[in-house]
């Protein structure tokens, strides 16, 4: 299990987010959910507290060589407002309370940016980890990308609405570069296992204050 969250800090790691979040287009979140997933069943099994992830991997030829495309969309229903579950959620400087393999963890207001001390019995060694990342306090369409490092230039959103009474979180993300040396089938489902357990963990901590 550490070693899966620790994929998935890696996979969130880096972001460069824009300072302010877009305006929804939208006030019906499982509307968006229908249009990333293109299915209405999936909407509905989000609706029933079901945590969706799928994960897409192929190769791709550009200019003569080929290329590794990722794509990825992941859905969960906080059973709490996005008031209360960003209240938590936002605290990154407080991650160390949550996942045992981050030793520290700090946030700087000014920069914008979190640092993670990474130590685990499971890695060959210490990770620190730096990246920016405002405070998420509100609704809002979130664009970001991996700025340097694993998957470099992968790009996404981060879609939180109030709905019904509840939050619900939608991530999407799109990647195209060279190839990362990790099989298809093996990212596919990384990626996919990483997402659901990072939404699972996030929202399952966030439920009470």
């Amino acid at each position: 299990m550490a070693k899966i969250v620790l994929i998935s800090l890696i996979y969130f790691n880096q972001f460069c987010w824009s300072k302010v979040p877009n305006t929804l287009l939208s006030q019906d979140g499982f509307k968006e959910l229908e249009r990333v997933s293109g299915s209405k069943k999936i909407s509905k099994r989000v609706k029933n507290n079901e945590i969706i992830a799928v994960a897409k991997v192929f190769d791709k030829k550009i200019n003569n060589s080929v290329s590794q495309t990722l794509s990825i969309y992941g859905s969960g229903l906080h059973p709490r407002s996005c008031q209360f579950a960003l209240r938590k959620l936002s605290l990154y400087e407080n991650y160390h309370k949550y996942v045992g393999i981050i030793k520290q963890s700090q946030y700087d207001d000014t920069t914008g940016r979190v640092k993670f001390f990474i130590k685990s019995s499971l890695l060959p060694f210490s990770m620190r980890m730096n990246f920016k990342l405002p405070r998420i306090t509100k609704t809002g369409i979130y664009p970001f990308t991996f700025d340097k490092g694993f998957l470099k230039d992968l790009k996404g959103h981060i879609h939180v609405f109030d709905q019904d009474k509840k939050c619900l979180f939608i991530l999407t993300t799109d990647f195209v570069g060279p190839d990362t040396g990790i099989n298809n089938i093996i990212l596919e489902f990384f990626s996919q296992a990483v997402v659901k357990l990072a939404l699972e963990n996030l929202i399952r901590i966030s439920k009470t204050y």
